[in-house]
């Protein structure tokens, strides 16, 4: 969860997206991963993290997990 925020203060979307379904994976929960795009906001700005809720969006949808 760690990498998760910092992939988001540095902006790197495409490997945030990779950690989101690695995170996925050994059974971070979805809504856990939304609690740290929610932490962000205060550190590093809304529009710096919409981008990347969009894209957690679209990985939760995709592996069919309803969105919390």
């Amino acid at each position: 969860m760690m990498i998760l925020g910092s992939t988001i203060a540095s902006q790197a979307l495409t490997e945030y997206k990779m950690f989101v379904n690695a995170a996925l994976n050994i059974g971070v929960t979805p809504v856990e991963i939304k609690e740290v795009l929610y932490q962000s906001v205060p550190y590093v700005g809304i529009a710096k993290v919409i981008d990347f809720i969009y894209s957690t969006n679209e990985i939760l949808t995709e592996r069919g997990i309803e969105l919390p």
